[in-house]
């Protein structure tokens, strides 16, 4: 017999996969919630909380209900309706189908999707409860509530409810089964917000990949480390994959365009943050990160020159500075020197000097830098930083609950640098 994993809400199975650990239910999860209680291996977290991670991965509730409130419109054939609904159909039902879509609002066609998903998640719960011996579905339950038994066909009980309820469980569903055959892990993700923006908040959520350990031959903590950094960087690599064959949709539709960058940089910062790797690879992390933060739409600052080395130095980011607002161009500094150092421990003087250094080097090019050191600063670091702008340079130093803040509220780096970056050197 091979091994399962699940994916559980207040015990409701959501989906279940057979003898593999999927990736994408990491997105509900942060590192730290994970449970290794017994010989068992779970991320166990809140609703409210996942939906908050979610948040943060780019996946947000006004995301969801903007993108199916701008695509449910779209033209669906008749003949399509004509096999599912009970009864059959007709060119009459097909009309009174798109009058009752017209009068229901987006948010009630997804409200009334999830509650009826989530009611026969609970019903196959309550069922196995009273049989244990009963057969589980053989393929993921998110699926089997969506979709049925085909990815073209909404589930039984969808067939089951009243004739205006049906017909819109039927526009919903089949703007989920669309999304997920676009982009599996996007459409993915957009259920699951949908589901949890109408669960209990305070329902436990839980993604269970306990029977994995056996055939691992490994010990809890060991399995469960090595699966999380998995699933964190092949995740960040399914973000780089979208972005590049989606690049011109994306740019396109400038919202969700930002919200998969964001999202991107989510899983990048995660990554960076991973113990267990070399030195020279967290340090390259760290510095392609802060060059897709620099990707972000009107940030005004590119990447000119990426590790330029010199006979006695080194730079890791070379900006251009384009913005052109009064207060950028009144530092007069076309060029815009980044540091990076992705260190456990926190960042002291003698590398500020360095940069403080690099920056002198080059005379009236450069005026402003920004050193990015996810472990934090020193104080005499900060003290030096505020003492350099009598002399007219100025440094801007970046923590990792600094590119967090940037992320959740999706600012451009140069906002950010004159907003909140600007009250820390004050």
């Amino acid at each position: 017999m091979g091994w399962e994993t699940y994916l559980q809400i207040d015990g409701a199975l959501l989906e279940l996969c057979r003898s593999y650990a999927p990736n994408a239910p990491t997105l509900l999860f942060r590192r730290s919630n994970l449970d290794l209680s017994g010989d068992g291996v779970a991320w166990v977290t809140s609703v409210r909380d996942g939906l908050q991670n979610l948040r943060a991965a780019g996946f947000s509730w006004e995301l969801v209900l903007e993108e199916y409130s701008s695509s449910r419109d779209f033209s669906i054939d008749a003949a399509f309706f004509r096999g599912l609904l009970s009864g059959g159909s007709s060119a009459e039902d097909y009309a009174e189908f798109c009058r009752l879509v017209d009068e229901s609002s987006p948010a009630d066609d997804l409200k009334l999707l999830a509650t009826s998903a989530l009611d026969e998640a609970n019903a196959i719960r309550d069922s196995w409860a009273a049989d244990p011996l009963a057969d589980e579905p053989a393929r993921e339950v998110l699926d089997k509530l969506l979709f049925g038994e085909s990815m073209r066909t909404p589930g039984t009980w969808c067939t089951a409810k009243p004739q205006v309820e049906r017909y819109l469980l039927l526009r919903a569903s089949d703007y989920f089964v669309r999304s997920r055959a676009a982009a599996p892990l996007v459409g993915w993700a957009f259920a699951m917000v949908a589901l949890l923006r109408h669960a209990p908040p305070d329902a436990p959520l839980m993604f269970d990949i306990s029977q994995g350990i056996e055939p691992s031959g490994k010990d809890a903590a060991t399995y469960a480390e090595e699966f999380w950094n998995a699933a964190q960087v092949s995740l960040c690599q399914d973000a780089e994959f979208y972005g590049r064959i989606f690049a011109g949709i994306a740019s396109a539709t400038g919202d969700l365009a930002r919200a998969i960058q964001f999202g991107r940089l989510e899983t990048m910062l995660s990554v960076a943050c991973e113990a267990g790797v070399t030195k020279q690879e967290r340090g390259r992390r760290l510095e392609a990160l802060v060059a897709a933060l620099l990707e972000i739409p009107d940030t005004g600052l590119a990447v000119l020159e990426k590790r330029l080395k010199h006979a006695d130095e080194e730079l890791d980011l070379v900006l251009r500075n384009e913005l052109q607002e009064p207060f950028w161009r009144n530092f007069n500094s076309p060029l815009v020197l980044v540091e990076c150092k992705n260190w456990s421990s926190r960042v002291d003087i003698n590398e500020l000097r360095v940069l403080e250094s690099k920056m002198r080097d080059r005379g009236s090019l450069c005026s402003v830098g920004v050193f990015v050191a996810l472990g934090g600063f020193s104080k005499p670091f900060s003290q030096r930083v505020r003492e350099l702008q009598v002399q007219g340079l100025t440094i801007f130093p970046l923590e990792r609950g600094d590119i967090e803040e940037i992320i959740h509220q999706r600012l451009t780096l140069a906002q950010w640098l004159r907003q909140n970056g600007l009250r820390k050197i004050l």
